[in-house]
């Protein structure tokens, strides 16, 4: 029922509140099957902003935080995917990192079981970082987290998905930048860039081209620009021809930043085939904020040159 807006309306109504509470006591129950279906019927529920408040508020947290850290296969990918949908109302955020989940998903996230669990668990680190308690959440080293996950091989795609996208919204953090950016001496940037260049699926390329172009704020050591540079000039070659508007800015944002640094001018003022792609740009049909970023490029090559 919980799966209809019209259904979750009715049901959080009843009895003042009643469905919700029963429920949240079931996912106390002795039964991984009724905890399983509570869970679910909570993650529904939670579809809606107003009821995320409301689900909290029902004391929900700490049976939930239990729940997670004791049960495992599809319980425990439901009872994370319940704490996600609750995740996503800022007035939660303190209530979890109170409740001291972090640590938990961590622990979670490296279980490589269950792919399923691993890519909520990364999805609700992106969401807490995405408000206002980044700070809290980078404290528990969700980075280095992220990282052993980044680089392991093995890591299912959905569950690299998550976790490229934590990692971009991480490198908003100018202390994260250059986290990111030595970890593991330089392999972290490395697999951002191969990624951002290689990898087959469209939207890690795109997490890990927002994750370079914030930490291209910051100065690249210029042994770790040396060494990523053909894999950076081929992520900007393939972004650039991209017919998706969106992998379009994020290279243009990137190659702005980037050519800031002398040592990534003189590689990148011989690349004639991108200075052509460019100029398609800035005389296209995209938006007016792509041909303005297109325009900025050009400008900042004139003046490199001029400078020196």
């Amino acid at each position: 029922m919980a799966v209809n807006e019209k259904h979750r309306t009715m049901m959080a109504a009843v009895g003042y509140h009643d469905v919700i509470k029963r429920l949240v006591l079931l996912l106390s129950s002795t039964s991984y099957k009724v905890q399983c279906q509570s869970c679910l019927a909570l993650r529904n529920l939670a579809s809606d902003a107003d009821h995320q408040l409301l689900i909290v508020r029902e004391h929900s947290l700490p049976p939930l935080h239990t729940l997670i850290k004791e049960s495992n296969g599809n319980t425990l990918a439901a009872g994370l995917a319940c704490l996600r949908n609750l995740s996503l109302h800022k007035s939660n955020e303190s209530a979890v990192i109170s409740e001291n989940m972090v640590p938990t998903l961590m622990r979670q996230l490296r279980i490589s079981s269950n792919p399923q669990a691993q890519q909520h668990a990364a999805g609700i680190i992106r969401n807490l970082a995405t408000g206002d308690h980044i700070t809290d959440v980078l404290t528990t080293e969700c980075a280095n987290t992220m990282a052993y996950m980044l680089l392991d091989p093995s890591t299912n795609i959905t569950v690299l998905i998550e976790v490229t996208a934590s990692i971009a919204v991480f490198a908003d953090d100018d202390e994260t930048k250059d986290q990111l950016m030595n970890m593991e001496g330089g392999k972290v940037f490395s697999r951002l860039v191969s990624l951002a260049s290689l990898s087959s699926n469209s939207e890690v390329q795109y997490n890990c081209a927002g994750a370079i172009g914030q930490i291209a704020l910051t100065d690249i050591p210029e042994d770790l620009l040396h060494k990523n540079i053909a894999g950076i000039l081929l992520y900007l070659d393939k972004f650039l021809m991209s017919p998706e508007p969106s992998f379009v800015h994020v290279a243009l944002w990137t190659l702005l930043q980037l050519l800031d640094d002398r040592g990534f001018y003189s590689i990148y003022k011989k690349e004639v085939h991108l200075h052509k792609v460019i100029e398609k740009i800035v005389k296209s049909k995209h938006s007016e904020a792509i041909k303005e970023l297109a325009d900025n490029v050009q400008a900042k090559m004139t003046a490199q040159a001029m400078s020196g």
